[in-house]
């Protein structure tokens, strides 16, 4: 398109949250405009190069189940996958994969450019184009709908009358479009803003401060001011990366490798491809490959060659030498006036904070099959780099390391999420919507997330269809949504498992269960994909029925067999195998050592039930088998939280009219009443999560919407 031109969808940013946003758009059949300070920056991670982890895995996986690209994207450029927890039970467990830095960014960049419908150009957006003040009914309006008024000629009466209406719920704002540096201007029905760390960013290391963004990319202070301009409540963050230091410094008899999976593993759900095909091929002559070869030959073979990580540990000598340069340290100089992550610290913050410890780990996490480069994660820090090179060099390994890229602290600004629905568009301005670290969240799982639902968002506001969002019991990225808007948000947000009152319904394996319907009636998940997700649950149900008719017989080699695992497993009597996974130390791999044949048994009873091929159906029985161990020995556990599940519905479905007068209900409290005008909440399960309003507040609500 040229200059000028109109867009349904343009998306600001192309990190983790844009691309997820630019392709649901696109793939929803909206014409979608992806800019980017950087073409050469898509898709980059600028922190550790690894994607996952505990309550992040789910939420790749339940990307994956909606339709999203990141899990895809991944499983093509991991280095390396483990699953974390595997000793606890499955509420906790997750994927966690080492990428391939530089194969991510151009898998991820080459599906965008060949995606229909999706257009990518380099630019840095300046301002946003609104309309005047509308009527909340019309949606999805053209540029040439009304007339153009620009952010940044907005005065401060026209703010504070813009926030006056905003109030009343009468009227608001909405954008029309993005003006760039070089004054060309795009217009569009819907935008997104996945901004990162960029709006206003400034980069500190030690004594040194410049404006500037992640990896040298320019800062985006004018789109900064424009969303001021705009009534945007803004608020000022703090992240910061450790120092990459070259392997090739590293001494490896001082260091201790950890173990990779031994068992296929992937983030996507493939109901028809073997895992073999997913991993983009590994050619020696690498680094890492001669590395391996020589010193862990182990890990070259099995599924899937992988490049293992490697652990180190700080010492006394280390956090005295950190202690010892406080009075250089940004962070307690008072040169950062950004918050943290309160579960991401910086090193010299974790010295301060814990002076007891007498060490912390630090992995070591290569970036790539062919480069030397390495992320000591945990090392976050802003110290000046000669203190970096220093207390590195204290720790038993890394006496001569090197360091590639020092440690930095990024400032940067972000918007207050009381201003967003759980949709992600903005309340202060219609069909805006917001994405990724410019929500406060401080990971590429979260913000990948909240790309995907801003894009779908996005395209359903073009396509004039009502809005999507997920509940917390049906989701991560619902649990994440909810917090975001409902609690205070003092610091940046990183999702856990802990954060889930449900997280035993939010498992790992069970993504597709939950989700795949919505992202093939969304228009997301492929027919192909959502067939493979049918014949896969099809299979479960055959299955689960033949666990309960299979019996295990009491024998003595049976019982031989039982009692060495505990006493208490041995057979008195005949059992169906769906009862003996029910024992607290049975398991599937138990059973089997029973039963060797289960698998082609089971296999057998499902090609005839189900009429599929045979070389499909057995593909899928070890996925099946899993996933039926756990539906079968938490059974009583699930259906507890089912039942919470059914109360916390019955207070969602209690919605709260948009024009509901607070001021009119007689006892409730002056903090509850100002918490519930400012955030007009959508339900009254939704009022009952809020910061400052009490049991007795839903209480006195529920009377006066009787």
């Amino acid at each position: 398109m040229s200059k000028n031109a109109i867009y349904d969808v343009i998306v600001v940013g192309a990190g983790h949250a844009g691309c997820e946003a630019a392709l649901a758009s696109a793939r929803l059949g909206c014409s979608t405009l992806l800019l980017t300070l950087n073409m050469d920056f898509i898709a980059l991670p600028p922190c550790n190069p690894s994607i996952g982890g505990t309550a992040k895995g789910q939420l790749v996986r339940e990307i994956d189940a909606l339709g999203g690209e990141m899990g895809k994207n991944i499983d093509a450029t991991m280095i390396q996958i483990r699953m974390l927890n595997e000793s606890k039970g499955p509420a906790v467990q997750a994927l966690r994969a080492q990428m391939d830095r530089s194969a991510y960014m151009r898998r991820m960049k080459s599906v965008l450019e060949t995606q229909k419908n999706l257009e990518l150009k380099q630019a840095l957006v300046t301002e946003l184009l609104v309309n005047e003040t509308t009527k909340q009914g019309s949606m999805g309006a053209t540029a040439n709908d009304v007339k153009v008024q620009s952010a940044n000629r907005k005065t401060q009466s026209d703010a504070r009358e813009t926030t006056r209406k905003l109030a009343n719920s009468l009227t608001r704002n909405r954008i029309l479009g993005i003006r760039t540096s070089l004054g060309v201007e795009y217009y569009a029905r819907a935008v997104i803003l996945t901004t990162g760390t960029s709006l206003d960013s400034r980069i500190i290391i030690g004594d040194a401060l410049y404006s500037g963004g992640r990896n040298g990319e320019m800062p985006a202070v004018d789109l900064s001011a424009s969303l001021k301009k705009l009534c945007l409540k803004l608020v000022r963050w703090k992240t910061g990366t450790p120092p990459r230091i070259n392997a090739e410094t590293v001494d490896w008899n001082q260091v201790t490798m950890q173990p990779v999976s031994t068992e296929p593993l992937t983030f996507g759900h493939y109901y028809f491809t073997s895992h073999e095909s997913l991993v983009i091929s590994r050619k020696q002559g690498t680094y890492w490959w001669r590395f391996l070869e020589k010193n862990y030959p182990e890990c070259l073979q099995g599924w899937m060659p992988q490049v293992p990580c490697f652990l180190v540990h700080t010492n006394k000598k280390t956090h005295k030498l950190v202690r010892d340069n406080f009075d250089r340290a940004p962070l307690f100089s008072g040169v950062i006036t950004g918050v943290g992550p309160r579960y991401c610290p910086s090193f010299e913050g974790k010295v301060a904070n814990f002076p007891d410890k007498d060490r912390h780990q630090f992995f070591l996490e290569p970036e790539g099959w062919d480069t030397t480069e390495m992320y000591v994660q945990g090392a976050n820090t802003s110290l000046p780099e000669d203190v970096q090179l220093a207390f590195l060099r204290t720790i038993k390994g890394l006496e001569q390391v090197e360091i590639m890229r020092p440690g930095y602290a990024i400032e940067y600004d972000g918007i207050d999420t009381s201003q967003l629905l759980p949709t992600t568009e903005n309340k202060v301005i219609r069909n805006l919507f917001c994405a990724g670290q410019i929500n406060g969240t401080s990971g590429y799982e979260e913000a990948a997330g909240q790309g995907l639902l801003a894009g779908i968002n996005a395209a359903r506001t073009v396509k004039r269809k009502k809005h999507i969002w997920f509940k917390r019991s049906e989701a991560y990225l619902g649990v994440m949504m909810d917090d975001l808007i409902n609690k205070e948000i003092t610091e940046p947000y990183r999702l856990m498992t802990a954060r889930s009152e449900y997280r035993l319904l939010l498992r790992t394996d069970n993504a597709d269960l939950r989700l795949s319907e919505i992202g093939h009636e969304i228009g997301l998940l492929s027919d192909d994909q959502y067939i493979g997700f049918v014949e896969y649950k099809k299979q479960l149900s055959v299955v689960r029925d033949q666990l309960s008719v299979y019996k295990l017989k009491p024998c003595r080699s049976v019982n031989m067999k039982l009692g060495r695992v505990d006493p208490a497993l041995k057979l008195r009597q005949t059992i169906s195998y769906t009862e003996f996974l029910r024992r607290p130390q049975a398991s599937m791999t138990l059973l089997k050592k029973m039963v060797p044949d289960i698998s082609t048994s089971l296999t057998d009873k499902a090609v005839v039930s189900l009429r599929q091929a045979q070389a499909d159906i057995a593909g899928r029985m070890e996925a099946v088998l899993r996933e039926l161990e756990i539906q079968i020995k938490y059974e009583g556990y699930i259906g507890k939280q089912e039942e919470l599940v059914e109360k916390f519905n019955r207070m969602e479905n209690k919605k709260i009219p948009a024009e509901f007068d607070y001021d009119a209900v007689v006892g409730l409290r002056t903090e509850a009443r100002q918490v519930l005008k400012r955030v007009k909440p959508l339900s009254l399960g939704q009022a009952s999560r809020l910061s400052g309003v009490n049991p007795s507040d839903v209480a006195v609500l529920m009377v006066r919407m009787k």
